[in-house]
């Protein structure tokens, strides 16, 4: 994700459990991208859809998404909580 390419970047913010939450919490956001980077120590963050997240965030590792709305990406843990924050870029 290269910052400079988006006219505007939307910031978010969370605690992941063992229960999927969308990035977008509650609302839903239109994007183009996502920066979800793992603010834990040592939880590894999951990330996918709704369904499953099979995407491991190492703690302090980021990684990104295209996907066009926060309400389709999701976090979870596998045990305890794991705060995270993110960046939703729009073109």
């Amino acid at each position: 994700m290269q910052l400079s390419s988006f006219r505007q970047l939307i910031p978010l913010s969370g605690t992941a459990t063992v229960t999927p939450a969308a990035v977008g919490g509650g609302s839903a956001v239109g994007c183009n991208e996502i920066l979800v980077q793992n603010q834990s120590d040592v939880i590894t963050l999951l990330v996918g859809a709704s369904s499953a997240q099979p995407i491991q965030i190492l703690p302090g590792q980021s990684a990104t998404f295209r996907v066009n709305n926060t309400s389709l990406l999701y976090v979870s843990t596998a045990s305890g909580s794991a705060a995270w924050g993110a960046l939703a870029g729009v073109y």
